[in-house]
């Protein structure tokens, strides 16, 4: 019985990572992500079964996805993967990964790495704490 009790924490852990996250960006002296104007304010994670989640968000007004696991403690494995972003019509391949914590059903933290040689030698850590309260999306007609 004990055993599913623990199956049911893992769901638990696995359900509270669903939905929209909201997020802020701190890269350290290294690097600032606001310079660039393009990466949003919140991502959705969405569920695809057997411990497997997806961020789906938008750089640039374009949709990117990166791929995710969740175990049993609300940790979060991102596996290295390459995305590709048009920035000033030039597109870059990103290569992204790292880790984090789903801590409750509304807070989180998230450790990623983005690699790609044009815009640093060295690889660039950012640490996102996450909560479910943010700005919303600003919509205006130009």
């Amino acid at each position: 019985m004990l055993k599913h009790s623990g199956h049911r924490h893992w769901q638990e852990k696995y359900d509270n990572a669903q939905g929209i996250w909201y997020f802020s960006f701190d890269c350290g002296n290294e690097f600032d992500v606001s310079d660039f104007g393009v990466l949003p304010n919140s991502v959705d994670v969405k569920g695809e079964g057997d411990n497997q989640l997806t961020f789906e968000l938008y750089i640039s007004d374009q949709p990117v996805s990166v791929d995710a696991t969740i175990n049993d403690n609300g940790d979060i494995n991102i596996d290295p993967q390459n995305v590709t972003i048009t920035i000033m019509f030039f597109p870059i391949t990103v290569e992204v990964s790292g880790f984090g914590s789903i801590e409750s059903a509304d807070s989180g933290t998230l450790n990623l790495t983005y690699k790609n040689e044009l815009l640093s030698d060295t690889p660039i850590s950012c640490i996102s704490d996450l909560s479910r309260e943010g700005e919303q999306d600003e919509d205006s007609d130009e």
